[in-house]
């Protein structure tokens, strides 16, 4: 299970372009057989990349759980 702000998806590049939420999920699933550790730093990595030209305006948050049995 994967839950984030909208600060993960709303934060815009210097082309005023969102990071958005199909991004987020492209990493989110390439990612998948990692751990969750993995998933964040991906997912958070891919967004701060995405908005390095752009001050932040919001705080960007991410839960990754996973099932292990």
């Amino acid at each position: 299970m994967v839950c984030f702000s909208d600060g993960a998806t709303e934060g815009r590049n210097g082309s005023d372009e969102e990071f958005g939420e199909e991004r987020l999920l492209d990493i989110v699933r390439q990612a998948l057989a990692g751990t969750p550790e993995e998933i964040v730093r991906r997912a958070t990595t891919a967004v701060d990349r995405h908005c390095a030209a752009s001050p932040r305006q919001d705080d960007t948050t991410l839960v990754v759980l996973k099932r292990v049995s």
